[in-house]
């Protein structure tokens, strides 16, 4: 799927052309305009990732846990570090403990890259709990996010993150997009 400027009726529009055409003799498959196919792919997108990012055992609530352990590490770290202030403390003991902190924060950051790196629009959600709005209330954060994209950005994410086959004529009743 590509992205062209289609001059039409004296106005150039942008349109979305399936991989296939000019390949597939029929005509069958052609282009499709990149307001309706972006609005189109914004529901889908929205629908996937609240069903994946939402759900009770989804990647947003993996997320969330790992997130509390962090917060839980940082704590711990403080009061080590404070700890090493206080006079007559064994400080082998407490450095000991401080790198043991520190290699399970690596190993939880690990974690966190991974589960942001299984979904593919990891980016809207990360800016999404920054807003602390990692809720179902968030609804429409994806829209205003989706929605504030630079043109070209929000073009990368619909090529990048969708295979899209459009059927006959210049509509969305013959798309079928799939998310990866």
């Amino acid at each position: 799927m590509r992205a062209r400027t289609v001059n039409s009726r004296g106005k150039k529009t942008l349109y979305y052309q399936c991989h296939d055409a000019g390949v597939v003799k029929d005509k069958t498959h052609t282009a499709i305009h990149a307001g309706k196919l972006e609005a189109y792919v914004e529901a889908k997108l929205y629908g996937f990732m609240s069903g994946k990012w939402f759900a009770p055992k989804g990647t947003g609530s993996t997320v969330r846990a790992l997130r509390a352990e962090v917060a839980e590490l940082e704590s711990e770290r403080d009061s080590l570090t404070d700890a090493l202030t206080i006079k007559g403390v064994n400080r082998a003991k407490i450095t000991t403990a401080l790198a043991a902190v520190d290699h399970k924060r690596r190993n939880i950051d690990a974690q966190l890259e991974k589960a942001l790196s299984d979904d593919f629009a990891a980016e809207w959600l990360e800016d999404l709990m920054k807003a602390g709005e990692d809720s179902y209330e968030s609804a429409d954060g994806f829209k205003k996010w989706f929605d504030a994209l630079d043109p070209e950005k929000r073009r990368a994410l619909v090529r990048g993150n969708v295979t899209i086959q459009v059927g006959k004529g210049q509509g969305l009743g013959r798309v079928s997009v799939d998310i990866r």
